[in-house]
């Protein structure tokens, strides 16, 4: 199999030439039933970036593939011009599966005993025990490769055999027997007395000697498993039996330390499970809680049993560590008396001691034991507000004069136009050339043929220039710009059409035809009064508001309150559905399309929204200190700073129409997260919403209606299946939640304790200092972002104390930003070097309005920086250089492309 690689990840599979690649399966069915199979293998080091069509490469079966790459070739292109040169930066490598021959035992033993070296290496034996368990034990090649080693070597070799093989099965470990016995070695069979016994409860179980030891453990805690009656005392005395009886019944273990040993031989999901049930019992009265139970399961003295599954089901992947984490928080929080469930350096050392650190990643998995934010009511963007706004202008005489028209009319076309040029002469001080002489130059440089290209390139004389016509315009020819030039074009003349454009010179045009028509400008609006008009807010700017807006003065606003605004059926916030539904009979309920369901919801909006009408028109009489409503808008003096502040606090963001469907009613929406599942810890705010009056709280910069926290009380869950974090803590005596006006709040022990475990886990790889190569640890220095600081500690390290600045990028979610690597754009952001993002007005935007919504002010560096972010102007900064990305030539495609003018590299045309 041949891949294309980058050269840098050569380099590296070079010297440790072993790598895994996994499975993904996607088959799809097409219109006539047939199967696509588009499947996969990609590298389970990320890093790597391989990834390969499956075909029928490796065992699917499998799920992963042990590879070994053997050479490579740099990648051969071809220019724009058709020209072939050679890409230093990427490699054609050719790479197999490992089989079962001499060699490649030979290639398994040596990364063994290689990764050995390393006494902390817990998982050097990786890929030959992977290869033990997932091929065929070719016996007379494993004895042949083990007799090309020094007969030193060869007992070592045996005894880490004879550890390893205990997790195989019965027909492997006699076949390993066989070889050690040639080999002048021992071997014993190793099957646990428990799983012999307990076999005979298997239903019908095929050739049980070909599973291996967690493959058949595992049968005992499928949901189709079920003890039989029969051999009642093997049942009650085997401790695998009694394990999975436990699960399904309500009884209590005579002996709860059995599940020491039982916790390092059951899978990953079964281990959860043993710690919620233990702590079910806890919560029973059946037990009491023991801390040095705990401790046995996160320092496990059979841990080379998970290590040894973790090598058959998951090699070279994330490790797992959500149960021995969870147990280690609870035993955190009960010496700490409730105060911690674990320092950001504690999980740092936690991850070291529990990870493969030739392959460092893990995976803390937290959504198993804490809720996410999946489904929480949060604001809807696409709500359009509960207030609406008109403006009541009047036309500035002093602006309708002929200069300033004149100067209207030259915006406005500079606005939907553009201006002509002219050719210059530099000899001539930039003076106009005469087309007659102008045509002499051009007939001077006449084309030619390059010896490097069949294409043809014009020569230009050097000293030419181009400079913008005062009074020249062209327009492109179309309905709006044609109807907007009649607007003030002159009546004795007519503009030129050539190639499609208009040719407009300022002799054309006439600013009393331009007077006449603004004058006639407010009989499209409501007139209020003999010269002032209404103008309702709008979306987009259209050509007459865009002369409104330049010609006129605003003299007073209106603030009108939106009919038919809603918070939202599915939270339902005033009990009104509650009550109206319980009138509806069964069957009615049944036939959402039905006439009486219909009737019911009809009624519901009508309610809710006249509720929400009621509450918005009095915040905006506190808000504006007025009881002058007229019943349809309040009338006030034009305050720009006011108007601003009521519309953000207000949501506004369109005009409500009759036809507007719920989407654009709903005040709320439900939550919906993706890939990215954020941890429910929100913060209560500490004042209602200003418009409806609800308690909400602050999640992530966000508002929040409704958390996720509402069953993660013991009074709430009796399920211990469903048993979080919360629940656990809870039955040790430290109750997390507590009860608010908005719902539950977490305490906030725990929201330290999700900021610190995401920050670990996503940053973990990169804490590695590059100086000595010792790990990083928080900068004790920085103050409130001190998460998001590392610094070496090692006394001997050149770059010791020095702090690396280390965060996700909030935009992508997905670009790791590091100090090291990264600089800053103007505005002192941090570039990210997948996205390119830094900063936008958005950003800046949710920064105030968590002020604005508390009736705060906006501090004055946030302040500051509002309409000044880059992104979404379009401005892009290099995170190589932090230099302006621009579009510059890329001579080896001979195209302009967006990339950085100093560091000679290119990005993507949308950062996104």
């Amino acid at each position: 199999m041949t891949v294309e690689i980058s050269a840098k990840v050569y380099e590296e599979l070079r010297k440790t030439p072993l790598f895994f690649v996994k499975f993904y399966e996607n088959i799809l069915m097409d219109k006539n039933s047939r199967e696509h199979d588009y499947s996969l293998w990609k590298s389970v080091n990320s890093d790597f970036s391989i990834s390969f069509p499956a075909q029928n490469f490796g065992n699917r079966v499998n799920e992963y593939c042990l590879c070994l790459a053997e050479s490579a070739t740099y990648v051969e292109k071809q220019d724009s011009h058709g020209e072939t040169y050679t890409d230093e930066n990427r490699v054609n490598m050719v790479f197999r599966d490992v089989s079962n021959s001499v060699q490649d035992y030979i290639i398994c033993l040596n990364s063994c005993i290689s990764r050995n070296q390393n006494n902390e290496d817990k998982y050097f034996f990786l890929e030959i025990l992977w290869l033990l368990d997932k091929t065929y034990i070719d016996a007379s090649n494993l004895i042949e490769a083990i007799n090309k080693y020094d007969v030193r070597y060869r007992p070592y070799i045996l005894d880490f055999l004879r550890h390893i093989g205990r997790c195989l099965s019965m027909k492997k470990q006699n076949v390993l027997k066989k070889v050690c016995t040639s080999l002048n070695g021992q071997y014993d069979v190793y099957m646990p007395q428990m799983l012999t016994e307990a076999v005979q409860f298997l239903p019908e179980e095929p050739e049980p000697d070909k599973k291996n030891l967690f493959q058949l453990i595992d049968e005992f805690f499928e949901e189709d498993f079920c003890v039989a009656d029969t051999n009642k005392d093997v049942k009650t005395n085997n401790p695998l039996l009694q394990l999975a009886c436990w699960f399904s019944n309500g009884n209590k273990l005579a002996d709860y330390n059995t599940l020491i040993p039982l916790y390092a031989l059951v899978s990953e999901k079964t281990r959860l499970n043993i710690v919620k049930r233990y702590f079910h019992d806890v919560r029973c009265g059946k037990t009491t809680f023991d801390v040095q139970l705990l401790q046995q399961f996160v320092n496990n003295k059979f841990d080379n049993f998970i290590i040894y599954r973790y090598c058959t089901e998951t090699p070279s992947d994330k490790v797992i560590l959500t149960v021995p984490l969870l147990c280690d928080n609870i035993i955190t929080l009960y010496n700490s008396n409730g105060e911690a469930f674990q320092t950001f350096d504690g999980i740092l050392d936690f991850a070291i001691t529990h990870c493969d650190q030739v392959h460092p990643d893990i995976n803390f998995g937290l959504e198993r034991i804490i809720p996410t934010c999946e489904h929480s009511a949060v604001y809807n963007t696409d709500f359009k507000g509960f207030v609406d706004y008109q403006l009541i202008r009047k036309f500035n005489a002093s602006k309708l004069s002929d200069a300033n028209l004149l100067i209207t009319i030259r915006s406005i076309l500079d606005k939907y136009g553009r201006r002509r040029f002219y050719p210059v002469c530099k000899y001539n001080n930039d003076k106009e050339i005469d087309k007659a002489i102008f045509e002499k130059c051009q007939s001077a440089f006449k084309k030619k043929t390059t010896n490097h290209s069949s294409q043809q390139n014009e020569k230009q004389c050097l000293e030419i220039g181009k400079k913008l016509y005062e009074d020249k315009w062209v327009v492109n020819v179309d309905d709006e710009e044609t109807e907007i030039l009649n607007t003030f074009a002159s009546p004795n003349s007519s503009f030129r059409i050539i190639d499609s454009v208009y040719y407009v010179d300022i002799q054309d045009v006439s600013v009393d035809t331009l007077r006449k028509y603004i004058i006639s400008l407010p009989k499209k609006f409501q007139m209020v009064g003999e010269d002032e008009f209404l103008v309702p807010s709008y979306k987009e700017e259209t050509y007459d508001l865009f002369l409104i807006k330049t010609l006129s003065e605003i003299i007073r606003m209106r603030i009108v309150p939106q009919k038919g605004a809603l918070v939202g059926l599915r939270f339902d916030v005033f009990g009104y559905w509650k009550e109206i539904y319980a009138t509806l009979s069964e069957k009615e309920k049944r036939a959402p399309q039905g006439e009486a369901y219909k009737k019911a919801l009809s009624v519901f909006k009508e309610k809710e929204s006249n509720e929400v009408y009621r509450r918005t028109v009095t915040s905006l009489k506190k808000e504006l200190k007025t009881n002058e409503y007229n019943g349809e808008y309040f009338e006030l003096k034009y305050d720009r700073q006011q108007l601003v502040r009521l519309i953000s606090r207000y949501y506004f963001k369109e005009t409500l129409k009759d036809n507007d469907d719920d989407t654009r009613r709903d005040f709320l929406t439900l939550s919906y997260t993706g890939n990215f599942k954020p941890y429910c810890a929100p913060t209560l705010s500490g004042a209602n919403n200003p418009v409806i009056d609800l308690p909400f709280f602050w999640c992530r910069g966000k508002e929040c209606f409704h958390n996720n926290l509402a069953n993660q009380t013991l009074a709430e869950q009796n399920n211990w299946h469903c048993y979080s974090l919360y629940h656990l803590a809870e039955i040790i005596g430290f109750q997390k939640p507590h009860m608010t006006p908005g719902g539950y709040e977490p305490d906030n022990v725990v929201r330290v304790f999700i900021a610190i475990a995401n920050k670990a886990m996503q940053k973990f790889k990169r804490l590695k200092c590059r100086g000595c190569g010792h790990l990083m640890f928080t900068d004790k220095s920085s103050g409130f972002n001190r998460h998001n600081y590392y610094s070496c500690i090692n006394p001997n390290c050149p770059k010791v104390r020095i702090p690396i600045y280390l965060s996700y990028c909030y935009k992508c979610k997905k670009g790791l930003i590091d100090s090291r690597d990264t600089k800053r754009c103007p505005n002192n952001w941090y570039i990210c070097p997948t996205c390119l993002a830094c900063c936008d007005d958005e950003l800046y935007e949710r920064q105030a309005q968590r002020y604005r919504i508390v009736n705060s002010p906006v501090p004055e560096r946030i302040a500051r920086m509002l309409g000044h972010g880059h992104n979404d102007k379009g401005e892009y900064f290099c995170p190589d250089c932090g230099g302006p990305i621009e579009f510059v030539m890329d001579e080896r495609y001979g195209e302009e492309r967006r990339g950085c003018p100093r560091c000679h590299k290119f990005f993507a045309d949308n950062p996104y």
